[in-house]
């Protein structure tokens, strides 16, 4: 496991999280996270392994490690050259003044705040974020984050165009923080606690499942699991996440979500 000590000049403050706030820091070109409330580093390397055994793409891989003694995880930027992340509520104040997260919620029908974002990214970046939004709520669905939020969402800008960012930040899955989800609730417990963002608190109301947008390799992901050297809660999660997602397979060895 790598462990470093990084001076407290690297750190980094980040907006948006209902769910606690974890220190970040920014050095050599990774991102570091340590934990807050719980195992949130197991839960962001769970994530980047179902990940990895799935067929999107474009997301952050994490790794666990060690910050200035502290349990962490860690990600390359994914910025490129001249790029920044620039989230769909900073474009939102940048752009159009004040909070995206609160006009949305002017909107009583979840869809309607959906559309919004969208016409909204389409109108300042050219892009039809509609599929990149509802594959990272399904993920979202799957995985129980809990912290999906407009600042966690974004775009990457460069010199002459937007491009969607990798989905990251998905620290707050899989139960993973005690002060919400406390170490002696069942799963069944947990899942009542679950309350997901950021168009809805009901994560079968912010997207479809029915119709997923990705494929996972749920065998190779299975056998990947069982010869994860931690033990956490997490992991039992995510499996039980999996079974229950079966029954949308369609396609020999492979689950939909």
């Amino acid at each position: 496991m790598i462990e470093l000590i990084i001076d407290e000049r690297f750190r980094r403050v980040s907006d948006g999280s209902s769910v606690g706030t974890q220190n970040k820091y920014f050095f050599e070109n990774y991102w570091y996270k340590t934990n807050s409330n719980g195992y949130e580093h197991y839960a962001e390397y769970l994530v980047t392994l179902l990940l990895e055994h799935s067929t999107i793409k474009n997301y952050a891989k994490y790794e666990i490690c060690k910050v200035n003694g502290k349990n962490a995880c860690r990600s390359q930027s994914f910025t490129k050259g001249n790029e920044n992340f620039v989230s769909f509520e900073r474009l939102y104040s940048i752009y159009r003044g004040g909070s995206l997260q609160n006009k949305i919620y002017e909107f009583s029908d979840v869809q309607d705040r959906k559309k919004y974002v969208v016409d909204f990214i389409k109108d300042i970046a050219d892009l039809d974020i509609s599929t990149y939004v509802d594959i990272q709520l399904q993920l979202d669905c799957l995985t129980l984050n809990v912290d999906r939020h407009l600042h966690n969402i974004g775009l990457l800008q460069g010199p002459d165009c937007f491009r969607e960012a990798p989905i990251f930040d998905n620290g707050a899955s899989l139960f993973s923080n005690f002060t919400v989800f406390p170490p002696y609730l069942d799963l069944n417990e947990c899942l009542e606690n679950a309350v997901s963002r950021p168009f809805s608190g009901s994560f079968t109301q912010q997207v479809d499942m029915k119709h997923p947008l990705f494929h996972v390799n749920y065998n190779a992901l299975f056998k990947d699991l069982d010869k994860v050297e931690f033990s956490c809660r997490g992991i039992e999660v995510l499996k039980s996440r999996l079974l229950q997602f079966r029954s949308f397979d369609t396609m020999q060895g492979m689950s939909l979500f």
